[in-house]
């Protein structure tokens, strides 16, 4: 049976043999508790750039163990946080770190796309990034796209809202990824209406992410 890929969730999973699950690990308290097998991402998130400072120390350490498996959230949001150049500056920061381990960035961004897209092509990163939770335009998926970013939809989609159902259609199937974020939905519910949207059968769907997870993020598993 195929697993069931969530690439970004908030909460803790209980014991599911069947959901290969990424939990995020935020930075907005100094020295967080960090999973002992539980596959993890950690990041400053934009939301908290006015308020926390990046631990380099400690960041390095969470980020070689070989069950953290990417760098964020991270990103900017014009909305909340520091100011833009701030949220620039340790977003960049962030980004280097993810390039010492050869890991990927896990992005959350707001109303800041052009800004991204720019920062991928002076970075010219090695390692992949990728866009958690997108709402965006239709245009602007085509523009992330087209500069080699994956986008991952969550439980947005169930709306079945037609500008964004079309988006995760047009998504290529080796840039996709799957998401609960912090949402109620489980995962099982996002990949279903995935599915149907793209019309593409249920275990197809479970086979295309799970070698998008292989690729991007390694082989299941904590070391």
């Amino acid at each position: 049976m195929k697993p069931y890929i969530d690439i970004h969730t908030h909460l803790e999973l209980t014991a599911h043999s069947n959901i290969i699950a990424l939990r995020n690990i935020l930075l907005q308290q100094r020295n967080p508790v960090l999973p002992d097998r539980e596959l993890f991402s950690i990041g400053l998130h934009p939301w908290n750039t006015d308020q926390v400072s990046l631990d380099t120390l400690f960041f390095q350490e969470a980020i070689s163990l070989p069950n953290c498996r990417a760098i964020g959230e991270c990103g900017l949001d014009r909305l909340r946080g520091a100011s833009l150049d701030i949220q620039t500056r340790l977003f960049k920061q962030q980004a280097q770190f993810a390039e010492s381990v050869q890991k990927p960035v896990i992005i959350h961004c707001v109303r800041a796309w052009l800004e991204i897209i720019d920062l991928k092509a002076e970075i010219q990163p090695s390692v992949p990034w990728i866009i958690h939770g997108f709402r965006g335009k239709a245009a602007t998926a085509k523009k992330l796209i087209g500069s080699g970013f994956y986008l991952s939809f969550g439980e947005s989609i169930l709306s079945m809202n037609a500008v964004l159902a079309e988006i995760v259609r047009e998504t290529p199937p080796d840039r996709l990824f799957l998401e609960t974020d912090g949402g109620k939905c489980p995962i099982e519910e996002v990949y279903r209406v995935a599915s149907d949207i793209k019309n593409l059968p249920l275990e197809k769907l479970q086979e295309n992410l799970l070698l998008n997870f292989e690729k991007v993020f390694g082989k299941y598993g904590p070391s």
